[in-house]
């Protein structure tokens, strides 16, 4: 994985094989409704908002150590997102003008269709 924000390719590698076992424990739910659109179709994702949070606290969990508060921010910094949603949310540098057009649209109810494959030519339509 590459560097992003402040956490290095190492950290969040790390995270997320942390985020899979938990998952894969039935710790941490499949997503099933993106948290931005309103999307329950096609590719559902997990967005990580804090690596340092899952980082600290998804060892807890896997433990059974990890108290209320620990838990309830790692289910804050998890975000179930549409593959497009979290797709345009990482295309922010690439293309600042688009990105606040779509995400003002879905805010005022427009809803996309649902992504079935990773084809990055469906961000065309939205301008990236």
């Amino acid at each position: 994985m590459n560097n992003y924000k402040k956490w290095t390719g190492a950290q969040r590698e790390e995270s997320y094989r942390l985020f899979c076992k938990a998952k894969n424990m039935g710790l941490i739910e499949e997503p099933h409704k993106c948290e931005i659109c309103g999307q329950t179709k096609g590719i559902l994702m997990t967005h990580n908002s804090d690596y340092d949070v899952t980082l600290n606290y998804l060892p807890k969990l896997l433990e059974g150590t990890a108290n209320e508060e620990e838990k309830a921010q790692i289910q804050h910094v998890l975000i179930p997102l549409c593959w497009r949603c979290h797709m345009i949310l990482h295309s922010y540098h690439r293309n600042p003008t688009a990105y606040r057009k779509y995400f003002h649209e879905v805010k005022i109810g427009k809803q996309y269709p649902p992504v079935y494959k990773h084809d990055f030519n469906i961000l065309k339509e939205n301008g990236f």
